[in-house]
């Protein structure tokens, strides 16, 4: 019996691992074809980092690429002056600190129905202390469906000058 809801338990911990390791943000924006390419200068390469937050693990595309053009167009124009732009920006997330916090948030209500399980099933027969372990894992992995997870998104871009 308690073989069965240990491995209930390992089972709901790993789909948290996993759901809160997906939605990785990869994307590229404002890339330069190759007549454009001819009629500007590249001066140099800039990269910033900054944190983003995904809401149901899905990236807000519009919202990180204009934030990262933002933020390289700012470390450009106090390089070179206010001609410069950005181009050919390559947008990657990767796991950010603050992701603890969301894994302590997923992992809590499991870990805490798990107990709760066991303490009614202790009061209880088996299969209704085995439902409610079931129950509280599932209630944490919808919220960590819900809660999304944090990446720390790193932002590299070409300066360059019109002529």
């Amino acid at each position: 019996m308690k073989n069965k809801r240990f491995w209930t338990g390992m089972l709901v911990l790993a789909a948290v691992f996993v759901i809160s390791f997906t939605g990785c943000v990869s994307m590229k924006d404002r890339e330069l074809s190759f007549q454009e390419r001819a009629s500007v200068e590249t001066v140099e390469q800039v990269t910033v980092n900054f944190s983003s937050w995904q809401i149901l693990h899905i990236p807000n595309s519009k919202k990180i690429k204009n934030k990262a053009y933002l933020e390289l167009r700012k470390i450009a124009q106090e390089r070179h002056g206010t001609n410069a732009d950005v181009a050919n920006i390559v947008i990657t997330g990767g796991w950010s600190w603050l992701e603890l916090l969301n894994l302590y948030g997923n992992i809590f209500p499991i870990t805490g129905g798990l107990i709760i399980g066991d303490s009614i099933d202790k009061g209880l027969d088996y299969q209704e202390g085995h439902i409610g372990a079931i129950t509280a894992g599932s209630i944490g992995v919808i919220l960590s469906l819900i809660i999304g997870n944090t990446q720390k998104i790193t932002v590299t871009g070409d300066v360059i000058l019109h002529h």
